[in-house]
């Protein structure tokens, strides 16, 4: 069943492949079958309250698995509930405190929140841990200019301008997301 739901998910078909998944998850509850739901119903299929249950379903079994964590926050966020998305941000970056995305989330959710100035310090961290990624600094030059910072906003932009085209794209290709691979 889990092999037919990729198959339909590689084809579009997200209905389908959730109507298989959920058929590989009642004779095999795995944790890896969850989090293909849940993935599907937030960002697929716009089934926020699904999503939110396969990722609570996800934290009875391990309570510190960050990709629940992170759906849980972007429901929350396309919900509107910014403190709710906050809060699971905050756990991620616990749980991974050397990883540059944790940080680079919760400060685009202070940004969203036009909390500029702790929006800046959670992205300077992202840029810090991980400098090579553009998308981070670009950000982190809208949180200066927010946070009245301009002479760092400019410098930070002009910095991310001055990038090599290519360069910008391949991070773009980077940043793609492959589709999970069928077990």
């Amino acid at each position: 069943f889990e092999a037919w739901g990729f198959l339909e998910y590689q084809q579009g078909h997200y209905q389908n492949a959730v109507t298989h998944y959920r058929k590989a998850l009642n004779r095999d509850y795995r944790l890896a079958t969850l989090l293909t739901l849940a993935r599907l119903n937030a960002f697929y299929l716009n089934e926020p309250a699904k999503a939110i249950y396969y990722a609570k379903a996800i934290q009875q079994l391990d309570r510190d698995n960050c990709d629940a964590l992170y759906i849980l926050a972007e429901v929350k966020r396309r919900q509107g509930d910014l403190t709710a998305a906050l809060k699971y941000s905050v756990r991620q970056m616990e749980l991974q405190p050397n990883h540059p995305q944790p940080y680079y989330y919760h400060g685009k959710l202070l940004l969203q929140k036009k909390d500029y100035a702790s929006a800046v310090t959670y992205l300077e961290t992202a840029v810090r841990y991980n400098p090579d990624i553009k998308r981070y600094r670009l950000v982190l030059a809208k949180a200066y200019a927010g946070a009245g910072m301009m002479d760092k906003a400019r410098e930070t932009y002009t910095n991310y301008l001055n990038e090599p085209l290519k360069d910008l794209w391949q991070e773009e290709n980077m940043l793609t997301e492959t589709p999970p691979q069928p077990r």
